[in-house]
């Protein structure tokens, strides 16, 4: 591979039941940093900090997602204390509560819709 290849992530394609439900969370539990985006081949997308998740129909996967703990997905947060009270007004499903970490910051994880982990950092100033 060549230095100048460039390889950035675009963004993540979930599988689940129900795409309209589980972009609307990701709507309430995120934004205004999450917003919706134009539609991807007729899928919902929500773009969150530059990077896109894309909600594929998939009737060939469970409910709720048989092993969340495979794919982590990380967002970088300005105040995961806020994030903390708007995700408990959503009635989210804390796997991991706000911890603080010395020399890093904070880290929580919580389950979307599909049970899927969501894991949340805060890095310390």
């Amino acid at each position: 591979m060549s230095e100048d290849t460039t390889v950035q992530l675009g963004g993540l394609v979930m599988g689940t039941r129900d795409p309209g439900r589980a972009s609307e969370w990701y709507l309430a539990a995120f934004g205004p940093a999450a917003q919706p985006a134009p539609l991807l081949l007729g899928r919902p997308v929500v773009t969150i900090g530059g990077s896109r998740l894309v909600f594929d129909q998939r009737d060939d996967v469970a409910e709720v997602s048989a092993e969340p703990q495979r794919v982590l997905i990380n967002l970088f947060v300005g105040d995961i204390r806020v994030l903390e009270n708007s995700l408990n007004s959503l009635h989210a499903t804390w796997v991991r509560p706000v911890e603080q970490i010395p020399g890093f910051g904070y880290i929580a994880t919580v389950n979307d819709l599909d049970g899927n982990y969501v894991q949340l950092l805060e890095r310390s100033a």
